[in-house]
Parts: C-alpha cells; structure tokens; sequence
C-alpha cells in the first residue's frame, strides 16, 4: 500500500480516537451520560492504543482498533459520517494487512 495513503489513514484514524476520547469526557460531564461518555472514552483509548501497537507490530492490533472503532460509529450512526469513516478505516485495516506483511509459502 502507498506510504502517504497509509500516513492518512493514521492520522484519520488518531483524529477519530482523540476526537472519541475528547466526545466522551464532553458527554460525561456535561450530559451526566456517565455510561455512554464512559464507553466512549475506553472506545478511543482502544484506537490509540491499538494504533501505538500496530506500529510496534503486536499481533491482534488491528482488531484492537476496529472494536474501538465500532462504538463511535454505532452511537453516532445519525451523523452517516461517523459510519462512513469507521468503514474506511476498517477497509485500511483490511487492505493494508493484505499487503503489508510477507505470505507464508505454499506448503508451510
């Protein structure tokens, strides 16, 4: 995959994990929605650890990312851009592992 589309699809994935992290303190202490502003809090952490884990090769990573990735976009399903952007990172997530790592060879 292209460097500069995967350095995007980083940084769009970063902002969606800040922007989750900073969505759920906002919902946490100004609707008093402590389930749901907490629930987003773990969510982002997940993708910015997940993020920080893939970087440094972890397996099972990429998952990591995309269950964080689940809960902004089903809470948000109203705003359809929130859906959108968690299924083109879950497409980068997809692709990229599909040509980022060597195949083992026929028969091993």
């Amino acid at each position: 995959m292209d460097n500069s589309v995967n350095s995007g699809m980083v940084a769009l994935t970063s902002v969606v994990g800040i922007g989750t992290v900073a969505l759920g303190i906002m919902v946490t202490f100004s609707d008093g929605e402590r389930a749901e502003g907490g629930l987003l809090v773990v969510a982002g952490l997940l993708i910015l650890g997940g993020l920080v884990a893939m970087h440094r090769g972890v397996r099972g990573a990429r998952g990591i990312v995309a269950l964080g990735t689940i809960v902004p976009a089903a809470l948000g399903v109203w705003t359809i851009i929130l859906p959108l952007v968690a299924i083109a990172i879950f497409a980068w997530l997809i692709i990229s592992r599909r040509g980022g790592e060597p195949q083992p060879a026929p028969g091993h």
